[in-house]
Parts: structure tokens; C-alpha cells; sequence
């Protein structure tokens, strides 16, 4: 085997070589992509969250006015209602009734 005798010519792995051009401007292009994904990942991020922040409030909107209108609808009388009426109307007091919602 032959010994080596004077210092290579190979550069220790740890040492930083010099990049030619296009690898150096393969990865300007790669930072720049990933700066433009990141802020359109944001970007996205908070469109998301302000939708659902809109489609929250609609949701409190419709529950309340919901609320209201059926307060209206169920509120007693003081007259008697007609046996045909309240015929028609239990089935659909029964369906509130077993989801849970309130009968006022």
C-alpha cells in the first residue's frame, strides 16, 4: 500500500466549499419560494380564521333570531286552540321536544 507522504489535496468535509453559481442561485430561488409559501400559508391562515369568525357571528345571528321567532310562535294564548290545530302542530312539538329544545 502506498503511505501517504505530504497533505492532500481533498478538503475536510467540515469545511465550507465554494459554491459555484448555480448552485447558489438554485437556492436564492428556493428561499425565495419558501419566504412566498410561508406568506401565503399565513396569509391563508388568517382568511381562514376571519371566516369562521364570520360564519360564528351568522351562526349567533340565525340562533337568536331563531330564539325570538319561535318565542313568538309558542308563546300561550289565552285562547283555546282547536283540537284539529294542535293535532297538526304535535308531531312537530314532539321532534322539538325530543331534540331537546325548549317548548316556551
Amino acid at each position: 500500500w502506498k503511505q501517504d507522504v505530504g497533505p492532500s489535496n481533498r478538503q475536510p468535509p467540515y469545511q465550507h466549499q465554494q459554491q459555484n453559481p448555480f448552485v447558489h442561485e438554485r437556492i436564492n430561488k428556493l428561499e425565495d419560494t419558501l419566504e412566498k409559501f410561508m406568506h401565503a400559508s399565513m396569509t391563508n391562515q388568517k382568511n381562514t380564521e376571519l371566516q369562521s369568525e364570520i360564519l360564528k357571528h351568522r351562526w349567533d345571528s340565525w340562533l337568536n333570531n331563531y330564539q325570538i321567532n319561535r318565542q313568538v310562535i309558542f308563546q300561550p294564548t289565552p285562547k283555546l286552540i282547536p283540537k284539529s290545530i294542535v293535532i297538526q302542530l304535535l308531531p312537530a312539538l314532539v321532534k322539538l321536544w325530543e331534540e331537546g329544545l325548549e317548548i316556551i
